[in-house]
């Protein structure tokens, strides 16, 4: 469970953002950025990454693990990747390499389409040279169910689902929201159940000479869906991206958290009994933005709500080592003195 919302200030800057939702307990969240040509020797086949990655990644012992979940290149395309239960259709190595396409698993697929694509357009182009296979990324069958949310410079904004053999299907994204299964094309059908929402509020209406009041305000939104399914959470984002104020870069950063805070899950709130019992709670363990005309990074962590930075280096960039960031997860509370 995820959601991945994109905005642009009224400075033209372009903007990405998701939450990341999980039952299972994730404790090395770190952030990575990879130079210029980079080799990715833990894969299923090796590649090489033309263009530098900043993104958030976790991490064992301060190794890094070749997987993001979301992330930023040196050309200001920045994706995320969300779980699609029982709409993705991955196939074997075999299969990939009998089409002539490249095999990656789903669990690095972002960091092939941030290492060789400048933008969302070139994205449709390089589709056709790879394949998702059917593993996850510690070699275990079947493959996570991911789909892909792209947003490029310019603010174009796409959908990726691997929801055919050996192809996909890229849904030109212009609410600007993405959530889980179904696929993006019912949750779109899906709007039509919510066109009386507005943002204004209603007037008095007169019923045959009697005055009926409006109670209170903030009567706009009512019948918005306020659970945490993946129809109601895309509901809610896209209206809310949808309605937003437009604000300059920074404001539109803080835009953006709270944005995603309508859709974050608090501990509690969804608990799985088919799960082990250290893994029952859903919840959403980090909000991430990333502002695409500098490649930065900006994070807030479940038990600390203060937004952590990583700006991307040119001098990493065109270094030969990758750059690993430590960032803080405990609670960072500001003392005032005076």
């Amino acid at each position: 469970m995820c959601t991945g919302i994109s905005m642009i200030s009224n400075e033209g800057t372009a903007f990405l953002g998701r939450t990341q939702d999980f039952n299972i307990l994730l404790n090395h969240y770190g952030a990575m950025q990879l130079p210029r040509g980079c080799d990715i020797k833990q894969a299923i086949r090796p590649f090489n990454i033309k263009y530098s990655i900043l993104g958030l990644s976790f991490q064992h012992q301060g190794a890094p693990f070749y997987s993001i979940p979301d992330g930023v290149n040196e050309f200001g395309l920045s994706g995320s990747t969300q779980r699609l239960t029982d709409y993705s259709v991955y196939s074997t190595v075999e299969e990939i390499e009998q089409a002539e396409k490249f095999p990656v698993k789903s669990g690095q697929f972002l960091l092939w389409i941030l290492g060789n694509c400048k933008d969302t357009y070139e994205i449709e182009e390089k589709l056709t040279q790879i394949g998702i296979v059917d593993l996850t990324i510690d070699d275990k069958v079947p493959g996570e169910p991911r789909h892909f949310l792209f947003t490029d410079r310019s603010g174009r904004t796409i959908v990726v689902e691997p929801d055919k053999k050996l192809g996909f299907s890229v849904h030109e994204n212009l609410v600007k929201a993405m959530t889980n299964s179904p696929d993006f094309k019912w949750h779109l059908t899906n709007l039509s159940n919510y066109t009386n929402l507005s943002c204004v509020d209603p007037s008095p209406k007169n019923i045959n000479g009697f005055q009926v009041e409006v109670t209170g305000k903030g009567m706009g939104m009512s019948s918005l869906p306020g659970d945490y399914s993946s129809a109601s959470r895309f509901i809610r984002a896209a209206y809310m991206v949808n309605t937003s104020e437009v604000f300059d870069d920074e404001q539109t950063l803080t835009q953006m958290f709270h944005l995603l805070d309508n859709v974050s899950i608090p501990k509690g709130s969804i608990r799985l009994p088919e799960e082990s019992e250290n893994h029952q709670l859903l919840f959403t363990h980090y909000s991430i933005c990333y502002n695409l005309k500098q490649s930065e990074l900006n994070v807030r962590f479940y038990h600390n709500q203060r937004i952590q930075r990583v700006t991307f280096s040119e001098e990493i960039a065109k270094g030969t080592e990758i750059k690993m960031y430590k960032l803080r997860q405990e609670e960072d509370i500001q003392l005032v003195k005076d």
